[in-house]
């Protein structure tokens, strides 16, 4: 039986990069999965060095599901994007 990671779509992700990708993103970023494609997975990654949420399509081996601090961190970012400007 193959091990396969399978992600849906609104799942919690980190994207351990490995440093690919470009500057400006943690070494595991946090994003969640907009649509999966074979051997490919289109995310909604935040990039810190600007705030910024980014589509990136990512390899499914760069990717893990999101737990424990990861998660709590995605959530509060979202929760920040939610809130109104001042």
């Amino acid at each position: 039986m193959l091990n396969k990671r399978q992600f849906v779509g609104s799942d919690p992700v980190v994207w351990t990069r490995n440093s690919r990708g470009g500057p400006g993103y943690t070494d595991r970023a946090v994003g969640r999965v907009v649509r999966t494609g074979v051997g490919r997975v289109t995310i909604l990654v935040f990039r810190a060095s600007d705030t910024t949420w980014v589509v990136r399509s990512v390899g499914v081996h760069e990717l893990a599901p999101a737990a424990g601090a990861d998660l709590a961190q995605l959530e509060e970012l979202e929760r920040q994007d939610q809130r109104p400007a001042a």
